[in-house]
C-alpha cells in the first residue's frame, strides 16, 4: 500500500510540474504578445493616409539592407501616380544631369534634382528639359527673358518666370502635353516647338545622349 501511495505521489508531482510549466509558458507568451499587438495597433493607427488607391508609404520595406530598400522603392515607383513619384528623385539621373550641366557652366546644375522630379511628375524623359535649354540658351547662360532658358512662348510671346524652378515646372508640364499627344522624342516635338527648324530635334537628341554618357 505504501508503494502504491509513493507511486501516486510521483505521478501527482509530475503532473503538477507539467501544469506549472504550461502555465508559465502561457503567461510568458501572453506577456510577449501583448506589446507586439499594442505596437501593431499603434502602427496601424499611425499609417499615413493613402496618396492614391494603390500605395501608402507604409507599403515600403522597413527592414533589409539599403540596396534592398532602394530596389523595392524603385519597383514601387513603376506602379504609383506621378505625384507619388515626385517624392523621390533617382540619384543616378540627378548625378548625370548635374555633372553635364556643371561642365557646361549652366546655372541649371543646381536644379538637377528638380529637373528629375518634374520629369517624373509629368512623365517625360529626365534629360529633355535640360537639353532644350542647352540648345535654346546655352544652358540658361543667355536667356530670352528672365529665367526663361527654353525660348518658351516663342520670340514674340516669350514668357518670364519668377525663378528657374517655376520655369522648369512650366516647360516640363508643357513637354508632358507633347508626350500625352504622342510626341515623345525631340524629332517629333520639333515641328511644333521650333517651326520651321529642321535640325533642332537632332541637336536636342545629341545633348540628351551626352547627358546619358556623363
Amino acid at each position: 500500500m505504501q508503494n502504491v501511495s509513493n507511486w501516486q505521489k510521483h505521478i501527482l508531482a509530475v503532473a503538477v510540474a507539467v501544469i506549472t510549466v504550461s502555465m508559465l509558458y502561457t503567461n510568458i507568451s501572453d506577456l510577449l504578445s501583448t506589446p507586439i499587438s499594442a505596437s501593431s495597433a499603434t502602427l496601424e493607427q499611425s499609417k499615413p493616409a493613402q496618396v492614391n488607391d494603390n500605395f501608402t508609404l507604409s507599403t515600403l520595406p522597413m527592414t533589409g539592407d539599403v540596396n534592398t530598400q532602394f530596389s523595392a522603392l524603385s519597383a514601387v515607383q513603376q506602379d504609383v501616380s506621378p505625384k507619388v513619384r515626385n517624392l523621390y528623385a533617382d540619384p543616378v539621373k540627378v548625378a548625370k544631369l548635374e555633372r553635364y550641366l556643371r561642365r557646361r557652366g549652366s546655372p541649371l546644375a543646381d536644379y538637377a534634382e528638380v529637373l528629375v522630379m518634374k520629369a517624373d511628375e509629368y512623365g517625360i524623359d529626365y534629360r529633355l528639359v535640360a537639353s532644350i535649354s542647352i540648345i535654346e540658351s546655352n544652358g540658361c547662360r543667355h536667356t530670352y527673358r528672365v529665367n526663361n532658358c527654353w525660348g518658351w512662348g516663342g520670340q514674340e510671346h516669350a514668357a518670364t518666370f519668377a525663378n528657374l524652378e517655376q520655369g522648369i515646372d512650366t516647360v516640363s508640364r508643357g513637354m508632358g502635353r507633347y508626350y500625352a499627344n504622342g510626341a515623345t522624342s525631340p524629332y517629333a516635338i520639333e515641328g511644333s516647338y521650333c517651326p520651321p527648324c529642321t535640325t533642332w530635334g537632332a541637336k536636342v537628341s545629341s545633348v540628351m545622349q551626352a547627358i546619358e554618357a556623363s
